[in-house]
């Protein structure tokens, strides 16, 4: 069952790069050696990625520098782009919802609503309406079993930016 769930997955990731690369938000396609890449997760699970240029070639760069001052406030983050931003779908007014995944141990020492509160403000110089959700890396983990749950959706469709 967890084999077919993974085939799924794959393919379901893979009818998302087509649809993106469509829509002409992606160079060229995955089997082309367009900007994919592999990356191992969780032991000797392996996960596409887009590498840098790639996203480049989808992301806003405001969304780019968004994430990098997360990353430099945040030390150990995994900041992912999702909603229709990530789908290529978004207008210019659309928000940009991103999941930031921490350690375990930082989010322990934080205050998550301080945080929240902290970044919006120094990221409001962007101009950019932003929905950011600050969850652990066992909090993504445990809510994993639950395909609607918002982390789940994001892992699943979303976009890793940098790191």
């Amino acid at each position: 069952k967890a084999a077919a769930k993974r085939q799924w997955l794959r393919g379901a990731l893979q009818q998302h790069k087509d649809d993106l690369v469509a829509l002409g938000r992606l160079p060229g396609d995955r089997a082309a050696g367009a900007d994919w890449g592999r990356c191992s997760a969780r032991g000797s699970r392996q996960t596409d990625f887009m590498t840098a240029s790639a996203i480049t070639s989808v992301v806003d760069p405001r969304i780019l520098q968004i994430a990098a001052a997360i990353r430099a406030e945040i030390p150990y983050s995994d900041v992912r782009l999702f909603g229709s931003r990530a789908r290529g779908t978004g207008r210019p007014d659309s928000d940009a919802d991103l999941l930031i995944i921490v350690p375990d141990a930082w989010l322990a020492q934080h205050s998550r609503h301080v945080v929240l509160g902290r970044l919006s403000r120094k990221l409001s110089s962007h101009r950019l309406p932003l929905d950011l959700l600050l969850y652990s890396q066992s909090e993504v983990a445990a809510r994993r079993a639950c395909r609607h749950a918002v982390t789940t959706v994001a892992c699943r469709e979303g976009i890793a930016i940098g790191g």
